[in-house]
């Protein structure tokens, strides 16, 4: 081939190659964005009592941050320590104000880091560490020196996924080994040369400080873990059997390996216009891991996307005492494909709502997702994910996840090589204006 040759098809290449790529990249961070943190809509309400202080149990401690908090680092995690009936279970964030959850959810913490030191005579037993994406910003940076203060040898550390980035900022990753979600593992590794960082493990434990990795293998594992550390194998046992988590105690934990079917995830992202619109309406009583397991799930795949809602905006309380606040009401709700409905039930007012706008949508509760032989929540959610869009995307969403599904039967669609359509069309697109620029200039 010749020079000529050879830079007329390196120029068709470049123009069908580049426009699906440029067009790919600014969508696909739009549909990143879109599963990110945003601002809490403005709401006028009183903030409520904080929860009372047992002394006669253990004190945990989950930070959270007021500019985001990963929502199963968080929730999973809360579940699991007040499940044990052995804990104060308290969030703590640096200020006492509506905060952003991934999935379209605020919350109010229980305490400000001001107002737990002034609760607390003595050291917390356990301190969770979750991914607090913005912690270098100037409202959550303050948990990094609030965390190095509270290293006084009687409180244990637990980060979860990148949690362990927060808790490598505070020094006291220095010289011991240490874990964190696979895809943050490269960056922590050059930023923190100091720290073991290891792959492959459902917790690390050094000293006081326990690490554990991805968002759901490392809630449950790593904070299972600590509930055996602190009360007892037994009831980290009995909990994990209560939430139908079938890994305590399982000791193979394989890293993720990335390969090409999994580009399925980034591809799905192209088409933010087919996306589902899931309702998510919760009431008093609703349970922390199974909402977590809906709002992180559905929008990590890109296929869908969570809108939370009640009859008004106004505090849910949880199962186990959270302070939620859904970013909908029955006024502004707008269209959507599915109804799932969580809590503890639905009252007159809210079936004839639904009947009135939303006759078409059965109404769907977590228990109906999945099949009836899975209880734990994320495997619910994610065999639901494989039978409404393909078991490609619920693979690659599963290792975002960092919880390995091989246990699961999916039944769905295979690799929807249809979605490869646009970007074949893009790459037509540029072709056919190369074609048209060359011959009106370059001839």
């Amino acid at each position: 081939m010749d020079r000529g040759t050879f830079l007329r098809v390196f120029y068709y290449f470049l123009a069908f190659v580049v426009p699906p790529l440029i067009f790919g990249a600014v969508i696909i961070y739009k549909s990143i964005s879109d599963i990110s943190f945003s601002d809490p809509k403005p709401l006028d309400i009183s903030i409520p009592e904080p929860p009372t202080l047992d002394k006669s149990k253990l004190t945990a401690l989950v930070v959270v941050g007021n500019n985001g908090t990963e929502i199963t680092n968080f929730l999973a995690p809360y579940e699991i320590l007040s499940q044990t009936g052995k804990f104060n279970v308290f969030s703590v964030a640096p200020e006492r104000v509506l905060s952003p959850l991934n999935g379209g959810l605020d919350f109010i913490p229980h305490f400000s880091l001001e107002q737990i030191d002034e609760l607390l005579d003595s050291s917390p037993d356990l301190i969770v560490i979750p991914n607090i994406p913005n912690i270098q910003s100037p409202e959550d940076k303050v948990i990094i020196e609030w965390l190095r203060q509270k290293d006084n040898g009687k409180t244990k550390f637990l980060s979860v996924c990148e949690g362990a980035r927060t808790l490598a900022a505070t020094g006291l990753l220095h010289n011991r080994k240490a874990t964190t979600h696979w895809s943050a593992l490269g960056h922590l590794k050059g930023q923190y040369p100091g720290t073991e960082w290891l792959s492959g493990y459902r917790y690390v434990e050094d000293g006081n400080i326990i690490t554990s990795p991805g968002v759901v293998t490392g809630s449950m594992d790593g904070t299972l873990y600590a509930v055996e550390m602190l009360v007892g194998k037994a009831k980290a046992r009995q909990v994990a059997e209560n939430i139908g988590y079938k890994h305590y105690g399982a000791s193979e934990f394989s890293s993720v390996k990335i390969s090409i079917p999994d580009s399925v995830w980034l591809i799905t992202a192209l088409y933010p216009w087919s996306k589902d619109e899931i309702g998510v309406y919760i009431s008093d009583g609703v349970g922390e891991i199974e909402l977590a397991s809906i709002l992180d799930v559905y929008p990590r795949s890109f296929s869908a996307v969570t809108y939370t809602f009640s009859n008004e905006r106004n505090i849910i309380k949880s199962k186990n005492g959270l302070d939620f606040i859904p970013r909908y009401d029955f006024k502004t709700i707008g269209y959507l494909d599915r109804l799932l409905v969580l809590g503890d039930g639905l009252k007159q007012k809210e079936i004839n709502f639904f009947n009135k706008y939303y006759s078409t949508l059965e109404i769907e509760s977590p228990e109906d997702l999945g099949g009836n032989e899975n209880k734990f929540a994320y495997d619910k959610v994610l065999l639901d994910l494989s039978v409404k869009e393909n078991k490609a995307i619920t693979k690659s969403v599963s290792k975002t996840l960092d919880y390995p599904i091989g246990h699961l039967n999916l039944v769905g669609k295979g690799w929807p090589f249809s979605l490869l359509l646009g970007p074949i069309i893009f790459g037509l697109i540029g072709v056919t204006f190369a074609n048209w620029f060359e011959k009106r200039y370059l001839r």
